[in-house]
């Protein structure tokens, strides 16, 4: 009995140990992490905002999906519009999107993208062709779903949050 409990105090006396230093290595990582994924965002939406100028995020609060927007002003081959990092669930989980948006609120390109997976894999674009079919609507992808799948799951969420981003685009047109 008394090696029993000898070994349950030495196995929560190591576990306790590795939670200390895990806790101690994050607060380290943490500033690092925070740039990572600031880059990450950065870099995503530079690679939709079609060479436009970008200003400042503006947060987004009380919006489904929407999390931030970035105006984009005029230049010499691009229309200003926005650029808005969307946020849902699909099926396995979170979903981010950076989406580009003409003023209509017509998509004009988005792409999937991880904040949390670090600069070498982002923006990360693994489904290419299931964001095509947004691009030039406001929103809503032509045709509907045949199959119940992970893909279908996901699909319907990016439809649901690049729809949000319409509405939320054209709203910010009408306010100016």
């Amino acid at each position: 009995m008394n090696t029993i409990f000898s070994t349950a105090g030495r196995l929560a006396l190591l576990c306790g140990v590795a939670g200390l230093l895990l806790a101690v290595t994050y607060i380290g990582l943490s500033p690092a992490i925070a740039a990572s994924s600031d880059a990450v965002l950065n870099s995503a939406v530079k690679t939709v905002s079609g060479g436009a100028s970008v200003g400042a995020a503006v947060n987004v609060t009380g919006r489904s999906h929407i999390v931030l927007y970035y105006p984009l002003a005029a230049g010499s081959t691009s229309a200003s519009g926005y650029v808005l990092l969307l946020r849902g669930e699909g099926y396995a989980g979170e979903i981010n999107l950076v989406a580009r948006y003409a003023p209509s609120g017509e998509v004009v390109q988005a792409r999937f993208f991880d904040r949390h997976s670090g600069p070498p894999a982002a923006p990360r674009n693994p489904a290419r062709g299931l964001l095509r079919a947004f691009e030039g609507k406001n929103g809503a992808a032509a045709g509907p779903t045949q199959a119940v799948s992970g893909a279908t799951v996901s699909f319907i969420a990016a439809r649901q949050m690049l729809a949000a981003g319409s509405d939320f685009v054209r709203s910010l047109g009408a306010k100016e």
